[in-house]
């Protein structure tokens, strides 16, 4: 090509390539936005090209993503094209401003420009976020790549740029977000915007601007402060909801920072020694504040059910999606000042509700929370009976199976008649649950028979495995074994559902799924707990019953929020680990699939006792 301009130089007397230089000079804004898009990340451009203000942080000079690590995610997301809109609930000191709305804001002047606007709560906040924040980050990129961009001045409401206009929006003013058509659209701050707003919705009015463009890109971003408003709702009706998962230093289980797993959890600031760890939910050891530093740098962005966001954007389209940040994953708060600040917190409302929203990036509401029984109360309950012999009461099994990342879970328990239950047998089959042996294990665990005093034995009547994680394995180990009676669970996401709803046939192997309303068991296991013996409901325990069971049975309590005719009711965990509770709500559904009478059971077992075991 080189050789044909330069046989056209010749020929023509011209030389082309200075033509092209006087073009670029002269159509300065043109030549920028004809560059073809390269792929580029917008954590990649923050890295080459930002470069942070003395005047806006501590941690001047250029940008460094190993600095605040779990920003990258939220950043490559919103550059991927694989979104239209994307919702960050984030904590203070997280830098959910800086991944979130300016480094996005400068790539996108960059690399992918077209009208952009960004909306705050008022007029001021606006100005001061362009005159603080943005002006000092276009000013400040190297190379100039984004000063030479801008057409004019930056003024206190906007500019202009190569490919583009920056506009200002607040909530005061209807005009400045329902004025321009743009593709972009940032809100900040958006749960205040709503609560501040004398008119409708601004929100919803600033999102009719970009709809008229094709792949427009909605961001929004703030912390939680009420349960209805937009953070907490985009993030219920996300298509996928992504959450920063570490891994542990000891066992290398990969979970995610919460409230619960700080410890110690002293009753007050003067009971505490003043240093915070973290327990792993999977080994139970004690993560200190030195690890914590080198686990956000590994840290993996994925959802509950284990969808990692690499692949959700390399397969994604017009995608909604939500990532929850708390401050767990700030790089300078450490687990001792996370526990000191809650400390400093506990007795007064306000406090609490600061902390909840500004630090855990939870919404604070009023509630009421019913406290379970203690362990040491249940402790004392536990009978002398094992797997060995049933008890006499008992007159039909049932099992549950919990699916893990590396382990698969079973427990057995028998039944008699208005619900009384026995806790008979609990076994954890270690491995990868994409290996058969080990569910050939747990199917020859779940179906075992049982002596009874009565002279005979029993086999569950009915078996059932959950398919929260990794359905496709549960299907292909179900269809591969067959093993008799046994279906697939799902729990179900509406509360006023019936306990168990029609069962689909799931799959190509056609495997039975049954949908459960696990917040209503949930509440008649929560009584039965507390249920005296002779009581419907009342539960017992056996000699394999230890501590960490029942640690784990009351890994969850009741918590009413809001008042009526608004109250709604929801479970909050405890306890990071929470098997034997799901496993036991499970049981109760197995049971319930089964379609079998407790009474007509009972009359055949006592068949059995009055034949001498020969019925």
């Amino acid at each position: 090509m080189l050789n044909n301009l330069a046989n056209i130089n010749k020929q023509f007397g011209v030389d082309f390539s200075v033509q092209t230089l006087e073009i670029s000079e002269y159509f300065r804004g043109e030549h920028q936005v004809s560059i073809p898009p390269d792929d580029m990340t917008c954590s990649e451009w923050a890295e080459r090209y930002r470069v942070l203000s003395a005047s806006t942080t501590s941690d001047s000079g250029p940008w460094e993503n190993a600095k605040s690590p779990v920003s990258k995610g939220i950043m490559d997301a919103i550059s991927s094209g694989a979104a239209s809109h994307v919702t960050v609930c984030g904590a203070t000191q997280v830098t959910k401003t800086e991944s979130a709305v300016i480094n996005p804001i400068g790539y996108l002047i960059h690399k992918r420009p077209a009208s952009i606007l960004m909306m705050y709560p008022t007029k001021v906040k606006a100005r001061a976020m362009l005159r603080d924040r943005i002006k000092p980050m276009i000013e400040h990129a190297r190379d100039g790549v984004l000063d030479e961009r801008i057409n004019g001045k930056v003024v206190q409401d906007g500019f202009t740029f190569a490919g583009g206009n920056f506009y200002l929006g607040s909530a005061e003013s209807e005009g400045s977000i329902s004025s321009y058509p743009v593709k972009y659209l940032f809100i900040d701050e958006a749960d205040e915007i709503a609560m501040t707003a004398k008119y409708g919705d601004p929100i919803a009015v600033a999102e009719e601007r970009p709809k008229s463009f094709v792949n427009s890109l909605v961001v929004k971003i703030g912390k939680p402060l009420a349960e209805e408003g937009h953070i907490q709702t985009d993030l219920k009706n996300a298509d996928y909801l992504f959450y920063p998962f570490v891994p542990c230093p000891h066992c290398g289980g990969m979970f995610r920072f919460v409230q619960e797993g700080l410890c110690p959890q002293p009753e007050s600031k003067k009971d505490w020694d003043g240093i915070g760890t973290y327990q792993c939910p999977y080994c139970a050891e004690k993560v200190t504040d030195s690890d914590k530093p080198n686990m956000i740098l590994s840290h993996v962005w994925q959802t509950e059910d284990g969808i990692k966001l690499e692949t959700v954007l390399a397969g994604g389209f017009r995608l909604r999606l939500a990532f929850h940040l708390n401050s767990f994953y700030s790089m300078k708060i450490s687990f001792t000042r996370m526990l000191g600040a809650w400390l400093d917190a506990k007795g007064s409302e306000d406090k609490v509700r600061v902390y909840t929203e500004g630090w855990l990036a939870l919404p604070y509401v009023n509630r009421e929370v019913v406290e379970n029984l203690s362990v040491n109360v249940l402790m004392k309950r536990v009978e002398n009976y094992t797997p060995e012999m049933l008890p006499a009461g008992v007159c039909a099994l049932t099992s549950f199976a919990d699916v893990q990342a590396n382990r698969l879970e079973a427990l057995t328990m028998g039944w008699a008649p208005e619900y009384e239950s026995w806790s008979i047998d609990r076994k954890v089959f270690w491995g990868q649950p994409t290996d058969p042996g080990v569910w050939r294990a747990l199917f020859n665990f779940m179906l075992m028979p049982y002596p009874h005093p009565c002279g005979t034995t029993l086999r569950p009547v009915q078996c059932m495995v959950d398919s929260k994680y990794r359905p496709d394995l549960v299907r292909k180990f179900i269809f591969k074994y067959k093993p008799p009676r046994t279906c697939m669970s799902q729990g179900s996401q509406d509360n006023k559902a019936p306990q168990l709803s029609p069962p689909r046939k799931m799959g190509i192997e056609k495997i039975m799924q049954f949908y459960v309303n696990t917040h209503e068991i949930k509440k008649i296991i929560h009584g039965g707990l507390s249920a005296p013996e002779g009581e419907p409901n009342h539960m017992h325990f056996g000699a394999h019953c230890d501590e960490p069971y029942f640690t784990q049975l009351l890994s969850e309590r009741l918590v009413r929020e809001g008042k009526f005719p608004r109250e709604t009711e929801r479970w909050e965990k405890v306890h990071t680990r929470n098997e034997v509770w799901d496993m036991t709500v499970g049981n109760y559904a197995t049971l319930l699939v089964s379609g079998i009478s407790l009474e007509e059971y009972a009359n055949i077992i006592y068949g059995y006792f009055t034949a001498g075991g020969k019925k």
